[in-house]
């Protein structure tokens, strides 16, 4: 079997200033914005099995990943699909001109995360994903979503790297009684690994991320 390369996308457009974000519902404290938010745990709710967000990125940008994550706490379908639909600047939102696509969801086990790689580079403002054919869910949470350019290597990365976690929490204690205090802080996961067969040029756009 033959895996391709990694991708990796540094920036995602979400996180800039002034786009708008709308959705078929809200449910709840659940808002669209949320999906802007880079804590996974605020998330868009939607009690809908055929609800949809959009984003309007306010220009035309270069897109090839796209990609949404869900919270910890909640399920995720692991059946059903997802359409991405992606327009031009001065094209009607949620039409599809652009990019039209529909895959079933295939969200990793342990992992909540639906990554989607267009076969090629598009060109859009405006991007909607639309679920359909879920099984029975009361709501539906979405807690990030990621949209921006991505890069790969030649060759992929290699053996040995490491997922694990990182806990923020730190832990000190009184030189005179010997107690220990707690601060308790969040986790966040970690995945480390090399890219040990890098052309020059390869090394050269890697290293002006």
């Amino acid at each position: 079997m033959t895996i391709a390369p990694a991708a990796l996308s540094w920036v995602n457009y979400v996180d800039a200033a002034n786009i708008v974000i709308s959705a078929s519902e809200e449910a709840g404290d659940g808002a669209a914005s949320n999906l802007a938010d880079p804590i996974v745990g605020r998330r868009w709710r939607t009690t809908s099995l055929t609800g949809w967000a959009q984003v309007d990125l306010l220009a035309n940008k270069s897109i090839e990943v796209m990609a949404v994550s869900h919270p910890r706490d909640t399920s995720f379908p692991t059946s059903g699909n997802i359409r991405w639909q992606l327009d031009a600047d001065g094209g009607t939102p949620g039409a599809g001109a652009v990019y039209d696509q529909t895959e079933a969801i295939h969200a990793a086990d342990g992992y909540g995360y639906h990554v989607h790689l267009p076969s090629s580079a598009q060109t859009a403002r405006y991007v909607r994903f639309t679920f359909s054919s879920l099984p029975a869910l009361s709501f539906v949470d979405v807690g990030r979503l990621w949209i921006g350019e991505a890069w790969q290597p030649t060759y992929n990365m290699a053996f040995n790297y490491e997922d694990g976690w990182d806990d923020l929490s730190r832990i000190t204690g009184s030189n005179r009684s010997g107690v220990e205090f707690a601060d308790e802080r969040p986790r966040r996961r970690v995945f480390s690994f090399a890219l040990e067969a890098l052309s020059d040029a390869e090394r050269d756009t890697l290293r002006e991320m």
